[in-house]
């Protein structure tokens, strides 16, 4: 038996594959090679027992990944061997049936549900000999009863952390004092009035550009203070805003309210002074470029009409990543693009239609092996959008360097802690 993957000598998991009798193969540094040789040395086995006499039937197992079609149909092709694709995946995938000589449909099988029955008459037992101990414990002292009231005041101690976490005063364990406080005085002061989480995002990274630098962003800045990358902003509310806010159960991109409307607009006059008004021109302005983002007034100029927000491309980006292979055919990942809410439909469609033109894939059936990381993405869709500057007609007068630069600039954010 042999397993093939990018092993590494410190990954825990290489003592158990070797411990259960696999021969591990390191694959090379790249996409996809791990298939690419399990593939190759499976197919020159197959020519090895064809070339002695031998025939016989290859059983491929994998889900639904059309880069196994290819050893299906070279198998298939070979005189006296069959290729049998054996999957769990329940939807028709013509291009990898056709390749295959069979198909094996995997169910699993549900256990009986025989083991409750089997407890009732246990019960029953239990019970009758229940009455039989009873009898010499009531002739027992009666005055250990108020003893096991005695630790139910101790149950009211563990309450005292509780109401801490909750307390406006909260903060991680592994915060400083200064870095809490200054973490929440950024987000009150952007967070004035009921609006969902990603454009309060959008807002904070806005802020903190005005006083950081261009190169600060909301996850960079929370990250700065002890926050993990990992954590979203609606973790953050949850857990150290709860006495100032109310957001919503919903995972994604929930509303955030202030609970004391009057405190938030008094902490939003303390900060926005007339210097920070004119700082937020640049940034502003380097978010609505011209026939980019910036949407085309009364119909008379044309627009791609990009997210205002790099941000927004990049969590639609990860978004898609993150659904790699779930979706075989351009439709369906369309469709779930535009449902996730991450920005409004008319701007999340120019996302997807870009994401998909880069490509160059003319097929309804998506092929992920030739889809790359995100930030390989990201610079597709950008060459593809500089192209067309040159290209429509609507475009061509917003064909200019300084436009040109704000464009790369706009996805060099995008590109920035993926």
């Amino acid at each position: 038996m042999v397993a093939y993957s990018k092993w590494s000598a410190n990954s825990p998991n290489l003592k158990k594959v070797r411990d259960a009798g696999f021969r591990c193969i390191q694959a090379d540094t790249g996409e996809n090679n791990a298939d690419i040789m399990m593939c190759l040395d499976a197919y020159e086995e197959v020519r090895d027992r064809l070339e002695k006499g031998e025939s016989g039937t290859v059983y491929v197992c994998f889900h639904g990944d059309k880069g196994f079609t290819h050893l299906l149909e070279k198998i298939k092709a070979l005189q006296g061997w069959k290729s049998v694709w054996v999957t769990s995946n329940t939807r028709t995938v013509k291009m990898i049936e056709n390749s295959a000589s069979e198909r094996l449909l995997i169910t699993r099988v549900q256990p009986a549900k025989k083991q409750p029955a089997k407890k009732q008459p246990a019960k029953k037992q239990a019970a009758k000999k229940q009455p039989a101990k009873q009898q010499p414990a009531k002739q027992q002292p009666v005055k250990k009863q108020p003893e096991p009231k005695q630790p139910a005041k101790k149950q009211s101690e563990p309450k005292q952390p509780v109401t801490i976490h909750s307390a406006k005063e909260a903060k991680p364990n592994w915060l400083e004092k200064k870095d809490y406080e200054l973490l929440k005085s950024e987000i009150i002061s952007v967070a004035t009035e009921p609006m969902s989480i990603g454009q309060l995002g959008s807002r904070l990274t806005l802020s903190l550009k005005e006083k950081y630098g261009k190169g600060m962003t909301a996850k960079k800045f929370t990250h700065e203070r002890g926050i993990p990358k990992s954590w979203s902003l609606a973790k953050i509310f949850r857990r150290y805003l709860a006495g100032d806010y109310s957001i919503e159960e919903k995972q994604s991109n929930p509303l955030v309210s202030p609970l004391n409307p009057v405190k938030a607009v008094r902490e939003k006059s303390n900060i926005l002074t007339s210097e920070k008004v004119g700082l937020t021109q640049e940034p502003d302005n380097l978010m609505r470029i011209p026939g980019f983002s910036k949407a085309g007034r009364g119909g008379s100029e044309f627009s791609i009409r990009m997210p205002f927000d790099p941000e927004k491309v990049q969590g639609l980006l990860q978004f898609i990543e993150q659904n790699r292979n779930t979706c075989m055919t351009w439709t369906e990942l369309k469709k779930l693009v535009l449902e996730s809410q991450i920005d409004s439909k008319s701007r999340t469609e120019p996302v997807y239609r870009f994401y998909r033109r880069s490509l160059d894939q003319m097929g309804r059936d998506i092929d992920w092996t030739q889809i790359g990381t995100p930030i390989k993405m990201a610079g597709l869709i950008e060459e593809c959008i500089l192209e067309l500057y040159t290209q429509k007609e609507g475009l061509q007068k917003f064909n200019t360097a300084e436009i040109r630069t704000a464009i790369g600039t706009y996805f060099t954010s995008v590109k920035q802690n993926m």
